[in-house]
Parts: C-alpha cells; structure tokens; sequence
C-alpha cells in the first residue's frame, strides 16, 4: 500500500516538474516584444498638425521641418517632452515661420539652434533653462516672447534683430553668463525683469526709442558698471536698476552724464520723465526728472518725501533737472 502511494506521489511530483519546465523554456522561447521609440511626429497647430513635422536622430539633433507655425504648448504637451535630455541640437529648416511656446525649455543638454530667415517669432519659455553659449536670431524675427531665453545661464551673446519692438517679461533674467548685449533701434520697450540677476552684465546702452523700462529690469545686474538712458524715456519702473551696486556711470539727458546735471548754470531740456521712487534703490544717484515742479521749494519738499519712506546708509544724491536743485542727505 506505501509503495503504490509513493510511486503516485513520485508521478505527480515528476509530472507538475515537466509541465513547470515546459512553461519555463516556452517562455524564454517566446519573442521580446520590444516598445517602440517614437522618434518624429507633427509639431503643427491644431487642425494641421501635419504641417509642421519633427525627428529625431541618435546623435541627439532634433529637426523641425514643414511650413508655417509650430503649436504653442505648455511645458510637458512637447511631443519630446521624454526625450529633453538626448536633444543636444536643434535645427529648424526653412519653411517653419514660428517657434512655438516651451518647444525647447527644459533641454538641459541643447547646445546649438539654427534658426532660418522664414521664422518671424520665438514663443514664451521656448530656450528657457538650456545650456546655449551663444544664438544668432534673424532679422526676419519681430517678435521674442516672454521668458524666451530665461535662465540660460551659460549664454554669453545674443543678438536682438532690428524689427522687434519689444523686450518682454522675463526674457532675459538669470542669463548670468551675458556679458553684452545690444538693444536696437525699434524696440520702445523693456519689460519687467527683462535683465534681471544678470550678474555679468557690465554696461548696457537703451537706444533713443525706449520709452518705458519695466520694474526689476536691470535688478540685481551687480557687475554694471554704467547705463545709458535716453531722452526718449518717459517711464522707470519700481526697483529697475535696484542692487546694482557696481555703478559709477548714469548718462541721462541725450549724453549728459549725472555729474554734469548738478552744475548751477546752464539749461537743461525741457521734459517730463517719471521715475519711481525707488528705481535706482541702493545706487548712490537718484535722479528725478520732473519739470512740471515749478516751485523750487515744491520740488525739495517732493525729495524729502521720497528720502523718509526709504531707508539709506550711503549718501544720496537727488538732482532735479531744470531747477538743478542738489541735495546731499545721510539717513
């Protein structure tokens, strides 16, 4: 009786083995289904995707080629979103007229775009946070969004073309490798924190058509070291050259510098020029430029005022163009 019981256990055990061992090699038989890679697609705005393509190579060059605009996203609808880190180049072939919002942002590892005449406008945050040395953008670009370009922080040079108009919001800050930058003729504004924390920068020359700089646009540029604003500007933002504690040099007035302005003879033009209170907060010069004050003891009264709400340790400065009224103060 144990004997046949062991030779029905022994079977059993020999026959569950066998199966077990058939499932195992059946397994390791059966073909790996791999996942596939995409590697291209469309990159077009809604209702022609199609229009506008994308590929990607194994050397890490992304290449947008079509006609017309690229979709504008938001920061993770980039069909490369998973892919950000291969990118290491970026070309964009003639044809496309748009880079499109957050296309490139976040491509820790992209080092070099080429950018063809047919593209007219660079999208918000389309270069943010990439590690670009350098960028040559054509002059068929009129328009360069927000953010555009904002904590590229190994950029050392960029060109503005001459048709755009505008510097927007945030274009610029943190590009703390930036050590020059031209502003052309055309562009008659500059937005808030434009420059901002762009502790390279050493000098900058605002040309004849600004009228406004927007509030933080130049805040926390430590190493500069002179600014030219012109005739043209009518508006200065709060705290926009706040901290930017390397200035020696502020030319105002179509060329006359600040030191010439405190002068008791002479004329001086006759314009109005709205600076905020604190725009040059922590530099040694204020300026106002007000002469719609036509009581000299109205516009002393205005400066005391603008010296209690601050609070000062170094000696400042105020000078009121026209009257030439100076007034040195230790808070």
């Amino acid at each position: 009786m144990m004997k046949r019981l062991f030779a029905s256990v022994l079977v059993s055990t020999m026959t569950f083995t066998t199966v077990a061992l058939q499932m195992c090699f059946a397994e390791k038989s059966q073909p790996q289904i791999e996942q596939t890679k995409i590697t291209s697609g469309n990159c077009g705005p809604k209702g022609s995707e199609s229009s506008v393509t994308w590929s990607l190579d194994d050397a890490g060059t992304l290449t947008i080629s079509g006609t017309g605009n690229m979709e504008n996203y938001e920061a993770s609808r980039v069909p490369w979103y998973d892919k950000k880190k291969e990118i290491k180049s970026v070309v964009i072939n003639d044809g496309v007229t748009s880079i499109g919002d957050y296309a490139f942002e976040n491509c820790t590892n992209l080092t070099s775009v080429t950018i063809p005449e047919s593209v007219t406008s660079i999208g918000a945050y389309a270069f943010g946070i990439t590690n670009l040395t350098s960028i040559t953008i054509p002059n068929s670009v009129t328009s360069i969004g927000d953010l555009a370009f904002v904590s590229c922080q190994r950029l050392k040079s960029i060109n503005i073309p001459n048709k755009v108009t505008s510097i927007g919001n945030y274009t610029f800050e943190s590009c703390t490798s930036l050590s020059s930058i031209t502003i052309p003729e055309g562009v008659t504004s500059i937005g808030e924190e434009a420059f901002m924390n762009c502790n390279g920068l050493t000098s900058i020359i605002i040309p004849n058509s600004v009228t406004s700089i927007g509030k933080y646009a130049f805040k926390n540029c430590t190493s500069l070291t002179s600014i030219t604003i012109p005739d043209s500007v009518t508006s200065i933002g709060n705290q926009a050259f706040d901290n930017c504690t390397s200035i020696s040099s502020i030319t105002l007035i179509t060329g006359k510098k600040l030191s010439n302005l405190l002068k008791k003879n002479g004329s001086y033009e006759d314009r109005v020029l709205t600076v905020c209170k604190i725009a040059f907060f922590s530099i040694a010069a204020f300026l106002i430029a007000k002469s719609a004050f036509n009581n000299p003891q109205s516009c002393m009264d205005t400066l005391f005022n603008v010296i209690s709400i601050l609070s000062w340790t170094n000696l400042i400065k105020f000078i009121i163009v026209r009257t030439a009224y100076e007034i040195d103060r230790h808070k």
